[in-house]
């Protein structure tokens, strides 16, 4: 794997660890049950694909921390600012819509980058489509309520 390919799964990791933690907080702050259960299975999803990410850059001789993003952190912060004020399930929805829109970019940009191991190739574009069907599926949920 050439260094730019390590740099951009990184990245991406990077944005699945905080994509992981962004539903686990949005899973603690929503009001709907239902809200909460889908949430915290998109939480446990991200996990499964970051860990997928980190064994590849592993398998390369690259280990990487897995603790989030300052970005990601402070996006919490404004989170729970939010939640204290009075955010409600929409506002959830229009925040996470933006997170999956911004790790979708990231996808793309690994996908397109990834060049010498086809089996990663493989497995990030399987995830690209389950974000993208995720991302759709939120959208046409925050559309009809």
């Amino acid at each position: 794997m050439e260094e730019n390919e390590k740099d951009t799964m990184k990245d991406l990791l990077i944005r699945l660890v905080d994509s992981r933690e962004g539903y686990k907080d949005a899973a603690e702050h929503a009001e709907q049950e239902r809200h909460k259960k889908m949430f915290g299975d998109l939480s446990a999803k991200r996990g499964e694909y970051a860990e997928d990410v980190r064994k590849a850059l592993a398998s390369h001789g690259c280990e990487y921390n897995t603790d989030g993003s300052f970005e990601a952190g402070v996006h919490r912060f404004f989170m729970n600012i939010k939640d204290k004020l009075g955010g409600d399930d929409e506002e959830l929805m229009e925040s996470i819509l933006t997170g999956e829109s911004n790790l979708l970019e990231q996808y793309e940009d690994a996908i397109k980058c990834c060049k010498t191991d086809t089996a990663i190739l493989e497995k990030l574009q399987k995830q690209h489509k389950e974000v993208k069907t995720n991302y759709d599926l939120i959208e046409a949920k925050e559309e009809a309520a």
